[in-house]
């Protein structure tokens, strides 16, 4: 029975619901005036853009696979000259950077660590 209830906590200790990146958006620089917005489950990243002729900022959620140079001045640039950073962590497109988020993975990974050395007890 402790055997069951051992392997069904770390079953269930492995197991989470995802959740969504917060980013800010706006197109100002001043984070007062920007949205906080829960981005899909495919915008895995929050994106800061600079028109440097303006000096306008746009912030958004976006992907990380597209965090690069061509994909963003597709989407945004229309020909002017940009400066971007692609983070992705809550808030992290905020004025100050936000603060990194801490990952559940690694605590799951570490719990699955601490078992193996008991692997012949579990299973």
């Amino acid at each position: 029975m402790e055997n069951t209830l051992l392997k069904s906590f770390l079953l269930l200790s492995l197991c989470s619901v995802g959740s969504a990146l917060l980013c800010y958006e706006c197109n100002s620089v001043n984070d007062a005036e920007c949205t906080r917005k829960d981005c899909s489950l495919q915008e895995d990243a929050c994106l800061n853009v600079t028109i440097l002729a303006t000096n306008q900022l746009l912030r958004r959620c976006w992907t990380d696979m597209r965090c690069h140079i061509r994909a963003v001045q597709a989407e945004f640039s229309k020909g002017a000259d940009i400066s971007f950073t692609c983070c992705n962590w809550d808030l992290c497109n905020s004025k100050t950077g936000g603060t990194p988020r801490t990952d559940a993975n690694s605590f799951r990974l570490g719990i699955l660590a601490a078992f193996v050395g008991l692997h012949p007890f579990l299973f």
